[in-house]
């Protein structure tokens, strides 16, 4: 069963939309390469609040690549760009 990783977060009020774009450009190369990587999605509420939207060929490749994730250089940019204690990160089971 595929899976779903979202999470929600709030980007911190010095990064720029266009390093954002970068940071984001970078890491979507880098999930590109990883076990199981089917899509990514972002997008921006009212609020400006934003969701990351992840999608794996099951539960063992999301876990296996957030962990991954975490020590990846290609993903530190994106990681320092969020504002701490923000994110809100979820994962779940795709529906048929």
């Amino acid at each position: 069963m595929n899976a779903i990783e979202l999470a929600i977060f709030k980007v911190r009020p010095d990064v720029d939309e266009a390093s954002l774009q970068a940071a984001i450009a970078e890491t979507n190369r880098w999930l590109a390469t990883q076990p199981g990587f089917v899509l990514r999605r972002h997008g921006v509420g009212d609020n400006g609040e934003r969701v990351d939207y992840v999608e794996w060929r099951s539960m063992e490749h999301a876990t296996a690549a957030a962990e991954r994730f975490m020590s990846a250089a290609e993903t530190q940019a994106y990681m320092a760009a969020i504002e701490a204690g923000s994110v809100s990160m979820r994962h779940f089971g795709l529906l048929p």
